[in-house]
């Protein structure tokens, strides 16, 4: 199992957070895990048993989210679209996949025209930037807090931590 993050406020395009994540939650939780080992296989069973129903409603979920994205120019000021997806599949009629119409790709290609590449480069450099510095002068106050070694100069230590 791997922690990988995802930037803050980004539309939803993780298919695992628009459901699969609470849906494997509830079979996980039936375990009551005390453990970190008990937590990973519990986690890998319910990943077994989780209903293939359940994965296709989350990825039909996920392209209609993909459509919103397009359709407000890549913002995430959006509602999640909700198909009726069981009671489509009830009557069987849900689909693996939801159409777009032409309209909706010919403004995508669009937008993907008219941005600048290398001004969102900048951008994504500088905040990265931005939260590396913070990342540093954050370990460096954690380190600051737990330092059984310091000594009575903490005044010079806080100034050396703050011209970072």
């Amino acid at each position: 199992m791997e922690e990988v993050y995802q930037p803050p406020n980004s539309p939803n395009l993780n298919g695992l957070d628009l459901g699969f994540f609470r849906s494997i939650q509830t079979l996980q939780e039936q375990n009551y895990p005390r453990y970190i080992g008990d937590i990973v296989a519990g986690t890998l069973q319910a990943w077994r048993e989780v209903d293939m129903m359940t994965l296709n409603a989350n990825l039909l979920t996920l392209q209609c989210c993909m459509k919103e994205v397009i359709r407000v120019a890549g913002n995430n000021n959006y509602k999640v679209p909700h198909m009726k997806k069981a009671k489509l599949a009830a009557k069987g009629m849900v689909s693996d996949v939801d159409g777009v119409d032409s309209d909706t790709i010919n403004d995508g290609f669009n937008l993907l025209c008219a941005t600048d590449l290398d001004e969102n480069v900048e951008e994504l450099a500088l905040e990265i930037f931005k939260a590396m510095e913070l990342y540093e002068f954050s370990t460096q106050m954690e380190k600051l807090a737990v330092d059984e070694e310091l000594d009575d100069d903490i005044d010079a230590h806080l100034a050396n931590i703050l011209s970072l």
